[in-house]
């Protein structure tokens, strides 16, 4: 049971898959229409009926780059800040743990106050829960006081339900997201953006200016967009979340990938990311239910 349940991936969705598979691989060579990809973004993220998002037009972040994955910007967010002591959550992407033993300074939010020179990535939802981080809005409030720069990573915003967030907040520098986890296959297509503030005319923004970026991903993630919704996923996938919930004893998140053990249930203590609950990533299980497996 804990190897079906651990790390974090899309559902096999069938019916994704096959409109992947019938795409053509000469979407090589279709050239990419300047600002298109960014604005579908734009409009599939705040479209979602599941979900109240806002604060991520043009006026807010009229800088927008593709990336390959939110990986790639949290490259950039790194080089842009070497300087600054790095902050997460505990129970954050390991990417950032990773990434920051040996190269950068890091401290667990948990375990410091956040002071000045500092820069925080929070990911929203959250990596270890699938809702809202806890505490955010004071967090982002004291970030502005300090002047610190906040990456938000939105990656499971297209499988989340009943969240509310204006990304507006001046204490946000960055808005990462992409597709991979809420499109089978979009992964392998490396398939993401970043909204910005400022152009700050990195290598990110020198591959786009150039065109040095993944066409197939650009023109796939669009058609992907224009064919299914952000709540696609939630609404095939979440009655069949909760019923797999209630057999395992767990809570629903609010990514429908996700449940929520409780600290005291040792069945998936293997499963702990720092945080007093346990993350269960729930998509091959209901994958299963649904033949996609």
């Amino acid at each position: 049971m804990l190897e079906k349940v651990r790390n974090a991936r899309a559902i096999v969705d069938k019916e994704i898959e096959a409109f992947v598979r019938t795409r053509d691989l000469g979407l090589l060579f279709l050239e990419p229409k300047p600002g298109e990809f960014a604005a579908c973004y734009r409009e599939w993220i705040q479209a979602s009926r599941l979900n109240r998002f806002s604060g991520l037009s043009e006026k807010e972040f009229p800088h927008a780059s593709y990336v390959h994955g939110t990986s790639q910007a949290f490259d950039f967010f790194y080089r842009e800040h070497f300087h600054k002591r790095f902050r997460f959550m505990k129970g954050e992407f390991a990417y950032h743990k990773i990434f920051s033993r040996n190269t950068l300074q890091s401290a667990p939010l948990e375990e410091d106050v956040l002071r000045q020179g500092d820069a925080l990535i929070v990911s929203l939802p959250f990596s270890d829960s699938g809702g809202l981080p806890e505490g955010l809005s004071q967090t982002l409030d004291e970030c502005a006081r300090l002047q610190i720069p906040v990456l938000i990573d939105a990656a499971y915003i297209g499988i989340s339900t009943g969240l509310e967030f204006d990304f507006s907040h001046p204490a946000i520098h960055t808005v990462a997201t992409s597709l991979s986890k809420t499109f089978y296959g979009a992964a392998y297509a490396r398939v993401g953006v970043r909204f910005q503030r400022k152009h700050i005319d990195d290598p990110v923004d020198f591959f786009n200016d150039v065109g040095m970026f993944s066409r197939v991903g650009w023109h796939l993630g669009i058609q992907m967009m224009q064919k299914f919704s952000a709540d696609y996923i939630a609404e095939k996938y979440r009655a069949t979340q909760i019923a797999v919930c209630q057999e395992l004893g767990v809570e629903p998140s609010s990514c429908v990938i996700f449940g929520i053990a409780r600290s005291d249930d040792d069945r998936f203590r293997e499963l702990n990311r720092g945080r007093a609950t346990h993350r269960l990533c729930l998509s091959r299980l209901i994958a299963e239910r649904h033949g996609g497996v």
